[in-house]
Order: structure tokens, then C-alpha cells, then sequence
């Protein structure tokens, strides 16, 4: 499975998140620590997820890929999607 990640680079090193697991984000002092340390991060992220769902009763739903997020301007007030429809 692959995850896209965001590197920051600052005076401290790295840090990474990955957008579609929120709040999952991890640092290194080089690049390669910081993508060996989101690694870690997102298999515990998604070992919480599993254990979260145990109970529950599981769909999946299959999500078009051309439909992105693009965030409002400053003047929009809505948040339209590139390549949709809107159905």
C-alpha cells in the first residue's frame, strides 16, 4: 500500500505527515530517518484503525479518482471539486 507523505524541512531536520491519515506525522533528523519514522507511524496508525473496527460492521466504498479537494480562494465560499460532477 502506498501512502503520500509531506516533508518539512527546518533547521532540526525533517518533518512528515501523511494528508490521508490525519494527525499522522513523525520527524527525523535527515530525509531518510523521517521516511523510515512515518513508515513506523503509519503502520501503527492503521494497527489503531484495525483495532478501532473490530466490532464494527465493515463496508468499503469505492471513491472516483478524479474527484481532488481543492481548497476555496480567498473570495470562494464553497470548496469545488476538480473533475466532478457534483452528483
Amino acid at each position: 500500500m502506498k501512502y503520500k507523505v509531506a516533508l518539512h524541512e527546518s533547521e532540526e531536520g525533517f518533518s512528515v505527515c501523511t494528508p490521508g491519515l490525519p494527525g499522522c506525522w513523525s520527524q527525523g533528523k535527515t530525509e531518510s530517518e523521517a521516511l523510515a519514522n512515518i513508515e513506523a507511524a503509519i503502520q501503527e496508525y492503521l494497527g489503531v484503525v484495525e483495532d478501532l473496527l473490530e466490532d464494527a460492521q465493515v463496508r468499503e466504498i469505492e471513491v472516483p479518482g478524479g474527484c481532488r479537494y481543492r481548497a476555496p480562494s480567498s473570495r470562494q465560499t464553497t470548496r469545488p471539486l476538480s473533475g466532478c460532477t457534483g452528483r
